[in-house]
């Protein structure tokens, strides 16, 4: 199941990121702007190669935030330099002042494109849960903050754990800290480029269920077949198309057999998953609409855990989160499945059960739980929670309407005073 940004969001992630964009691009043109005078009639090699760097990243990233002209502008330039580079040669006096002209050009486009991200209407991306599940975790490497940016908002929107490096010196050591699932690295970075460290990554047999993907604005056939030789699973050009390179992650994760237990299981608190509630759901659906015999589920949320988060710490939150899941596990029959749906929810599904049957054993683990001490570390803490249970008895309903009718009825719970189980009522 490959889950998208919606555009609404993705606008969002775009405005925002066009703004780091900009904020980065001064302070190089800065820097930039200080070199060339520094250089004088004569540019070294080595300055070619930091004029070709920045033109190059400017032209990937500005694509990707649909910014043609500053697009433009980079490629240009970077297929110049790269001629000179090739052909040995330096940058003279005319060719500086020709730049610099350019350098200003861009310092008068990004005054226009930054008053117009700033008046865009920020919409706040949704809080995501203290104590949330992962699908996953994705290693960024890149120079550009402004991509790492991007991809690490959209990724986390995805539900997965993002860690971020913009020190390709240092990515070795963050790979060994973080054990990411997929790394998503650029080709042309400075002291250590993309290739290098996809050998050395692929050199240590520790590593090997590491999905690397390249993203880079480097577009060749040499480049690509490259990438394979050494490893890489795939290769995503700049500018690129942000649910494009999360489609492309879940396709390499779900070649990985453990990517399909994590598809199957939450790992933090050994419920099944999410998204294998859809695929159960839809199975006892089938069932109904064959037998019509009734089933129910309980959409079941802890009562003030982010209180215990701010209280006693996150510690204390996951502690309880785990010790919740395990006494739901333990106390509901056989039959019954227990999935995490996010965060603090979970749902349990009840095969051949009707709503008020449903209430029974819901209610008997909801008291039991309340009175039970679970052990965080130095203390000792109680909690409750509260539940929804709907009967499905619509042979066309869809899971999200479901979800909805299940949640909305844990909200009533939660109003009556929490420690509550309520059954939906149209």
């Amino acid at each position: 199941m490959v889950f998208q940004i919606h555009s609404e969001e993705l606008d969002v992630l775009i405005q925002a990121s066009k703004k780091v964009f900009i904020d980065e691009l001064c302070l190089k043109i800065e820097e930039i702007d200080k070199m060339l005078i520094a250089c004088g009639a004569r540019c070294s090699t080595e300055d070619i190669r930091e004029l070709l760097r920045f033109f190059h990243s400017m032209n990937g990233t500005a694509a990707t935030l649909e910014l043609d002209s500053l697009a433009s502008i980079g490629r240009r330039w970077e297929i110049r330099l790269k001629e000179k580079i090739n052909e040995h040669e330096f940058i003279e006096e005319d060719m500086i002042k020709k730049i610099h002209k350019e350098i200003y050009n861009i310092k008068d486009q990004i005054g226009c494109v930054y008053n117009e991200a700033a008046t865009k209407t920020r919409v706040p991306l949704e809080n995501s849960y203290i104590n949330n599940q992962s699908r996953g975790r994705i290693l960024l490497i890149d120079d550009d903050l402004t991509i790492l940016k991007l991809l690490e908002n959209a990724f986390t929107i995805e539900g997965y754990t993002i860690y971020i490096c913009d020190d390709p010196v240092s990515a070795f050591e963050l790979i060994a800290a973080t054990k990411p699932d997929v790394i998503i690295l650029d080709i042309l970075m400075p002291e250590v480029n993309g290739y290098e460290l996809l050998e050395k990554i692929k050199a240590k047999p520790e590593y090997a269920d590491i999905h690397v993907i390249f993203l880079s604005a480097v577009d060749s056939s040499e480049d690509r077949i490259k990438g394979v030789k050494l490893g890489a699973d795939d290769y995503i050009t700049k500018p690129f198309i942000i649910n494009e390179v999360i489609a492309k992650v879940e396709a390499a994760l779900r070649r990985s057999n453990k990517y399909k237990d994590k598809l199957l299981r939450d790992e933090f608190t050994g419920a099944y998953s999410r998204h294998y509630f859809s695929y159960r759901f839809m199975e006892e659906l089938e069932r109904y609409k064959r037998n019509e015999k009734a089933f129910s589920i309980a959409f079941v949320d802890i009562d003030f855990l982010r209180l215990i988060n701010e209280k006693y710490g996150y510690g204390a939150g996951d502690r309880v989160l785990k010790e919740f899941a395990s006494y739901l596990n333990r106390n509901i029959r056989k039959c019954d499945i227990l999935f995490r749906y996010g965060g603090e929810e979970f749902i349990v599904l009840l095969p051949d059960t009707d709503s008020s049957k449903a209430l029974l054993v819901i209610d008997r683990i909801r008291e039991g739980f309340a009175g039970k001490d679970i052990d965080a570390g130095d203390m000792v803490i109680r909690a409750t929670f509260s539940a929804g249970i709907i009967q499905i008895n619509d042979k066309d309903i869809t899971e999200e309407e479901l979800i909805k009718y299940a949640a909305n009825t844990t909200y009533k719970a939660k109003s009556l005073g929490r420690n509550t189980v309520a059954i939906f009522e149209k």
